[in-house]
């Protein structure tokens, strides 16, 4: 379930990054006034969002990884059980 998950995590993480990136050099303005001082606000407004985003994505994707063990550890269980039922061992 999560491989098919995992290139749109690839992606959400890529956009998020360059959204970061974007960012940055739009704080790079020369100019003082009542404008520029709203558009640094915003600025900073934007790169707390994609501070938020950027934790998201990381909580999303350590999930993904847990249900990812989860699942594998669950298939290898069940593989033993049904190999120990052939072989005549525990049941």
């Amino acid at each position: 379930m999560s491989a098919a998950i995992a290139p749109l995590a690839a992606r959400a993480r890529g956009l998020v990054d360059e959204a970061g990136r974007t960012l940055a050099r739009a704080r790079q303005v020369d100019w003082v006034s009542d404008a520029a001082d709203r558009y640094q606000a915003a600025l900073t407004e934007g790169q707390l969002a994609v501070l938020r985003a950027s934790a998201l994505i990381d909580t999303a994707h350590h999930a993904l990884a847990v249900l990812d063990a989860a699942g594998q550890d669950a298939h290898a269980g069940a593989c033993t059980s049904v190999a120990q039922r052939l072989l005549g061992g525990a049941r």
